[in-house]
C-alpha cells in the first residue's frame, strides 16, 4: 500500500461521515452500538485529528457528553415515578401538585432508560465533536454556494464557539502557571473567567469589525429577488411533503414538492450568479472524499436495514430486563465508519517557527 501524502480532507466530506453516524445515533438507544459509534469517532479522531487550535477541543466534548448523560440520569431517577418492578432503593417522595411526584421508588428501568436516553444524545453531540475536530468549519464555509454565504459564515461563527473557548481557557491557564499562579477546584477555576470573558469580548468585537470591512450583511438588490424566490419556493415544498407523508394525493404533492425545488435550487443559483467573490485554492473532491463520506452514508443505511427488518435490537426492551443485542448487519455497516482512520490521508503539520529559515525570520 502506497503512503499518502498529508493534505487537508475537504471539510465537506467529514460533516458527511458525521452526519452519518449521527443518524445511526438518532435510530437506536442501544448502548452496545452507540458505544461503537462513540469508539468509532475517536479511533478516526486519535488518526486523522490535526495540530490547529481548532482541533484541540474533542476532550471537552467528551466531558460534555458524560455530563448530558449523568443528567438524564439523575432527573429519571428523580422524576422517573417507580416504573418497572426491579427496585434498586427509595427516595423521600414528594408530591406536588398538579400530578407531578418527586421521589420514591427507583427502579432499574428508571436507571437505564435514563442511561439509554442520554447515551443516544452523547453520541450525538461525540459525533458534532469528531466533525468540529477533524474538519476546519471555515474551509466549509469556502465550499459552500455563493448564495449560502451569509448562512455559511452564521455557522461557521457558531460552530467555531467552542474550539475557540476551550483554546483561550487552556492559554490562560498556561500563563498562569508560567507566574506561578496554580490552584485546584472552583476556587483556581474564579480567575479565569475574567479573562476568558475579556478575551471572548475582544474576539467578538474584532470579528464584528473585519466582517463589517469586508462588506458582510449588504446584499445586493438582485441577490434580494432571488433570495425570495427560494424562499417561496419553500412554501410548495413543505406542503408538497406534508402530502406525501399522509398520502392523501401522491400525484398531486409530487408536482408540487418538484416545483418547490426547481423555485429553491433557481433562487440559490441565481443569487450565486450574482455574487462576483472568487476562492483561492478551492479544495478538491477527490477519491479519499468520496471513500470518507460514504462510509458515514454506509453507517447509516446498514442501520436502517436493521430497523427495517428486524425489531427490538435498536431499542432494548426494559420491562422485562434483557441484555441488549448487537445485530452483525448494524455492527458492521458502524465498523465501516471506521475505516477514515486509514483511508483518510494524513493531516499535514502546522508551521512553527522552527520551520522557518533563519533567513525569513
Amino acid at each position: 500500500m502506497t503512503r499518502q501524502l498529508p493534505r487537508r480532507l475537504h471539510a465537506g466530506a467529514w460533516w458527511l461521515w458525521a452526519l452519518g453516524l449521527m443518524a445511526v445515533a438518532t435510530q437506536t438507544t442501544n448502548p452496545l452500538l452507540l458505544g461503537l459509534v462513540v469508539a468509532v469517532c475517536g479511533v478516526v479522531v486519535a488518526r486523522r485529528r490535526g495540530g490547529a487550535a481548532w482541533a484541540g477541543g474533542y476532550r471537552a466534548y467528551l466531558v460534555v457528553a458524560a455530563v448530558v448523560v449523568a443528567i438524564r440520569i439523575f432527573f429519571r431517577t428523580l422524576f422517573g415515578g417507580g416504573v418497572g418492578a426491579d427496585v434498586l432503593f427509595h427516595l423521600p417522595r414528594l408530591s406536588i401538585p398538579g400530578g407531578l411526584t418527586v421521589g420514591g421508588p427507583v427502579t432499574a428501568q428508571q436507571v437505564l432508560a435514563g442511561m439509554y436516553d442520554g447515551f443516544r444524545l452523547a453520541a450525538i453531540l461525540v459525533c458534532v465533536g469528531a466533525a468540529n475536530t477533524l474538519a476546519d468549519p471555515r474551509r466549509l464555509a469556502r465550499s459552500l454556494p455563493a448564495a449560502l454565504s451569509g448562512v455559511a459564515t452564521s455557522v461557521v461563527v457558531a460552530l467555531s464557539l467552542a474550539p475557540q473557548l476551550v483554546e483561550s481557557f487552556a492559554r490562560i491557564r498556561r500563563a498562569r502557571r508560567l507566574r506561578g499562579e496554580s490552584g485546584t477546584g472552583w476556587r483556581s477555576l474564579r480567575p479565569l473567567l475574567v479573562p476568558l470573558a475579556e478575551e471572548t469580548l475582544h474576539r467578538s468585537v474584532s470579528l464584528a469589525a473585519s466582517m463589517e470591512g469586508r462588506g458582510y450583511g449588504r446584499p445586493s438588490p438582485s441577490n434580494r429577488k432571488w433570495g425570495a424566490v427560494a424562499i417561496g419556493g419553500l412554501a410548495p415544498l413543505a406542503v408538497g411533503s406534508f402530502w406525501l407523508v399522509t398520502g392523501s394525493e401522491t400525484v398531486g404533492a409530487t408536482a408540487t414538492v418538484g416545483a418547490g425545488a426547481v423555485l429553491v435550487v433557481g433562487g440559490i443559483a441565481g443569487a450565486g450568479n450574482r455574487d462576483r467573490r472568487t476562492r483561492y485554492r478551492a479544495d478538491r473532491w477527490e477519491r479519499q472524499e468520496w471513500l470518507v463520506g460514504l462510509s458515514g452514508v454506509v453507517a447509516a443505511v446498514g442501520v436502517y436495514v436493521t430497523a427495517a427488518t428486524t425489531t427490538g435490537v435498536l431499542a432494548p426492551t426494559l420491562d422485562p430486563l434483557t441484555w441488549p443485542q448487537l445485530s452483525p448487519v448494524a455492527a458492521i455497516s458502524v465498523l465501516v465508519a471506521a475505516t477514515p482512520a486509514v483511508t483518510a490521508p494524513p493531516t499535514p503539520p502546522v508551521p512553527s517557527l522552527r520551520s522557518i529559515p533563519e533567513a525569513a525570520q
